[in-house]
């Protein structure tokens, strides 16, 4: 890989919201790949959803599976937009092993989530992603 692939993510603080473990750190892993240490872990919406009212957290993207108890990935973009909360335009990632093109479809419209990803999904698809949400069109593959 070249240095630009391995610094998209430089300096962002990146919140991963996952429920299964082993999906959780393979994707800690991609993230890290990119370049960035900065990750904070949760495994459900609200946890994430308590992790975003701290103050002294921002968070750069945030990345989020769609189907988890207590809190859905939808229901926490949702929480996120209507509270205006400060991470009201902070890029946000929604992936689901569960392909719903109406699902994909509205999010796309109403402009919420500014990436869809289906499980599985490889690291080159995932940096491709963030390489457009960032703007870098020399990092996407």
């Amino acid at each position: 890989m070249s240095n630009y692939e391995s610094d998209i993510l430089n300096n962002k603080h990146i919140l991963l919201i996952e429920d299964d473990y082993d999906v959780r750190e393979i994707l800690k892993c991609y993230i890290e790949y990119m370049g960035t240490d900065q990750i904070t872990l949760a495994s459900n919406g609200q946890d994430a959803l308590t992790l975003l009212h701290e103050d002294n957290l921002q968070f750069d993207l945030i990345i989020s599976d769609q189907n988890m108890s207590k809190l859905s990935g939808v229901e926490l973009l949702e929480k996120i937009k209507e509270n205006n909360s400060k991470h009201c335009r902070t890029p946000f990632i929604l992936m689901s092993g569960f392909f719903d093109p109406k699902l994909k479809c509205t999010l796309e419209k109403a402009k919420k989530a500014q990436g869809f990803l289906e499980k599985p999904f490889t690291y080159q698809e995932l940096f491709a992603l963030v390489g457009k949400i960032y703007d870098h069109k020399s990092y996407v593959i």
